[in-house]
């Protein structure tokens, strides 16, 4: 990909595969294994003109036309000691060989993309690209060929976005969540905000009761002097929203749980979607750990999610204290139980789990952090998401 990719899904007909990349372009490829006319020139295979043109743009390695006899000051003379230190430069990008195409950008930083098919007013199934950034904004597009053609705007939050859910049996229902307090709900062929959950009074519930006052949560704490007492409230970032339907009968109306997490907390948050349109705050499901990811199996009902087992809870940066807890587990499971329409841990799937990531570490050769992921920390490999919050903005907190 020409940038960094940041967000990959399939179109409905599971034929396209798009991608975004950070710098805010929305790419098309085809799946491999497809067949797809290739292009040509002149009667001539655009795979071979490629190869064709590689050899014919083949470039030296690159060197610095500079030399230190004609280079004085000191800062110079550096310049010109690291570009001699290059090796194998090409004055050239390389031009990637894989199909793919632009459909639409942000003038920001993308961070989700999502795809939906809805019936037109004409009853004719029409493809729609909804796509997040960094400037809170989030924008309805057309789908394939017609990407470039904007359809609207969902305008309603303060901060960046990280994250878009459709769910599936409510095609015309979007979650969103990011920097805010909050998660909104929307009608967002219309444009329209049809409700906001509160996230900001969940986190700080579960923090008091687990940590009790005092104690520090992602760079937040209690603070406290002679005469007042002030609660500086944790800083909310959405890491993660995930749809799971699930089928209560055969031919009956599917039930829909939402799963969200945060960024440096230990707990899944669940809320019901009903057929009006509305969501409603089910429970908090507090983990061992930092919840990193989740994901959701959609035939058993059930969740996994992984966890930070090397930071405390309710912390990015303080490590955790392996010899007092004992080892923790990087996985977790839940299944959703209809008869008690609660959530409850899928042992025999956390078994499989536990023996699995196992199985894995003990193959695997073990790198020293200094020399994985080009030295970044583990703490920026982890919890980058935070990063996207502008300067000065009004949730910024400095403690």
């Amino acid at each position: 990909m020409p940038k960094r990719p940041c967000a990959i899904i399939l179109t409905p007909d599971d034929s396209t595969i798009l991608c975004a990349d950070k710098f805010g372009d929305v790419y098309s490829l085809p799946l491999v294994g497809q067949v797809f006319e290739t292009a040509t020139f002149n009667g001539i295979d655009a795979n071979n003109t490629s190869r064709t043109s590689d050899q014919k743009h083949k470039q030296k390695p690159f060197a610095p036309s500079a030399t230190s006899l004609t280079v004085h000051t000191k800062g110079n003379r550096e310049a010109l000691r690291q570009q001699q230190n290059i090796r194998n430069l090409k004055a050239e990008k390389k031009v990637s060989n894989l199909d793919h195409k632009l459909l639409l950008g942000h003038v920001s930083l993308l961070t989700d993309v999502a795809c939906v098919t809805l019936a037109s007013p004409s009853q004719k199934p029409r493809n729609y690209i909804l796509s997040s950034d960094r400037d809170e904004h989030i924008r309805i597009s057309r789908g394939v060929p017609q990407a470039h053609i904007i359809e609207g705007y969902c305008l309603g939050h303060t901060e960046f976005i990280t994250k878009l859910c459709v769910p599936t049996v409510y095609p015309h229902l979007l979650i969103s969540g990011g920097g805010d307090d909050y998660l909104i709900l929307w009608d967002w062929p219309a444009g329209r905000m049809l409700q906001q959950l509160d996230l900001k009074s969940l986190v700080a519930n579960l923090r008091n009761t687990k940590l009790g006052a005092g104690k520090l949560f992602n760079g937040s704490a209690k603070v406290k002097d002679a005469e007042t007492e002030v609660d500086i409230a944790p800083r909310i970032c959405v890491s993660n929203i995930q749809a799971l339907e699930i089928r209560t009968e055969p031919s009956g109306h599917p039930r829909v749980e939402i799963i969200v997490t945060c960024e440096g907390v230990p707990a899944l948050f669940t809320f019901t979607l009903g057929m009006n349109a509305q969501m409603q705050f089910s429970a908090s499901i507090h983990t061992e750990s930092n919840v990193i990811d989740v994901t959701i199996l959609p035939n058993q009902s059930s969740v996994i999610y992984s966890m930070d087992t090397c930071h405390q809870a309710f912390s990015t940066d303080a490590s955790a204290d392996t010899g007092k807890q004992g080892p923790r587990s990087l996985v977790g499971s839940l299944i959703y139980d209809l008869d008690s329409k609660t959530w409850e841990e899928n042992q025999a799937l956390q078994a499989n789990l536990v023996a699995a990531t196992r199985e894995c570490a003990d193959s695997q050769l073990h790198v020293p952090q200094a020399g994985a992921a080009k030295g970044k920390s583990l703490r920026e490999l982890l919890y980058g998401l935070e990063s996207l919050r502008k300067r000065g903005s009004e949730n910024e907190t400095d403690v």
